[in-house]
């Protein structure tokens, strides 16, 4: 056990290097009805784990008209198969690049969407979403390029400190906030982080592949 809590990070981050030099060229990826084209420094929603793994969490979740925020949306994948199903969906993501995918790919798919450049609430109008889905970035440490943008949440997880201190505002009565994240990162002191702002994390669901689980956690405020 011991060994393998050193050998995952150092897995993950190969992981990274490796899907870096892969994606130095546009790929595509699909799910069921979507089809999405990744350019180089966009996250690539078929070389992890995360996407489909909230994909197939969301697969009973009524969403017709439902007003739906994606935190980060990359390739627009998991806001695209939103949208093919009635929501109303707004991708956010700090990239530039990723900004432009998304929007490319909602024309591709033949769906329509707002999709906007914002650093978390930054950039967003201030509005009430039904469903947040979060697939956030959680190494601590500094992104050295708008790529690890999707992977580093900061030396002191100031990601969190300003998702959690931010999230209210944007929550509508009943709202289902979800956020998938791995055994890979500090489960503990992200939970700290959102309880210390008035949210409680409870595990919804969880996937085990390649030796290591994901989760996806339902936020509640406390």
């Amino acid at each position: 056990m011991r060994l393998r809590s050193i050998l995952r990070p150092i897995y993950s981050r190969v992981l990274i290097r490796w899907a870096r030099h892969y994606l130095r060229k546009t790929r595509i990826s699909r799910y069921q009805d979507v089809e999405v084209r990744v350019p180089p420094g966009v996250f690539h929603p078929g070389l992890y784990l995360s996407t489909r793994f909230m994909l197939r969490h969301l697969q009973a979740s009524k969403l017709t008209d439902k007003r739906v925020w994606e935190v980060g949306a990359g390739s627009g994948m998991v806001s695209i198969w939103c949208a093919k199903r009635g929501a109303r969906v707004t991708a956010t993501d700090i990239s530039p690049g990723a900004v432009q995918a998304i929007a490319a790919n909602a024309e591709l798919n033949n769906v329509s969407m707002s999709v906007l450049e914002a650093d978390l609430f930054q950039g967003l109008p201030e509005q009430q979403f039904d469903w947040i889905l979060i697939n956030p970035p959680y190494y601590p440490g500094e992104a050295k390029s708008e790529a690890e943008l999707a992977f580093y949440c900061g030396t002191h997880f100031e990601y969190f400190e300003q998702l959690f201190a931010g999230l209210g505002a944007y929550c509508a009565a009943d709202a289902e906030l979800r956020m998938v994240l791995s055994e890979d990162c500090e489960l503990v002191r992200i939970q700290a982080i959102g309880l210390a702002n008035g949210w409680q994390m409870l595990e919804v669901d969880r996937m085990r592949k390649v030796g290591e689980y994901n989760y996806i956690f339902a936020i509640k405020r406390s």
